[in-house]
């Protein structure tokens, strides 16, 4: 039976976000650590950006979050930090949590831009309506519509 999933805004320290950190460090991926560490840098409390969750049943499977892009100059948003655990993907909770932030994103940016460098996200991507872009510091975008 598929699990009834929940989407919450979290706080980017929440507890809840430690076995995530332990299965993608486990998976080779520091970005949930990082995320974590910098938390009082990168806290996702400026206009339009936001951080979220994906429950399970109660139980944190997934994250995500939009941040103002730190890496260009213009007012585009960022899609960062978004991981599943991996007994819960290809179930549609990362499409279905992407499509809640670009929504909440296209009330503040133009455009969201990402960078993935593992090539499942990156056809995952693909899939869901982001465009391939030769930037040095993102590797896909998205053109959003208020």
């Amino acid at each position: 039976m598929t699990p009834r999933i929940v989407h919450r805004e979290i706080a980017v320290n929440d507890a809840a976000l430690a076995p995530l950190a332990a299965a993608s460090r486990a998976e080779g991926y520091r970005f949930v650590d990082r995320m974590i560490a910098k938390a009082s840098e990168q806290a996702f409390d400026g206009v339009g950006e936001t951080f979220w969750g994906a429950f399970a049943d109660g139980t944190l499977v997934a994250c995500g979050g939009i941040s103002i892009d730190p890496y260009c100059d213009s007012r585009l948003g960022r899609l960062r930090h978004v991981y599943v655990l991996p007994p819960f993907r290809r179930q549609g909770i990362a499409r279905d949590l992407v499509r809640h932030l670009t929504t909440h994103a296209s009330a503040h940016f133009p455009a969201l831009r990402l960078r993935t460098s593992d090539a499942a996200a990156d056809a995952f991507y693909e899939a869901i309506g982001f465009a391939r872009t030769d930037g040095r510091d993102a590797t896909h975008r998205i053109e959003l519509t208020s």
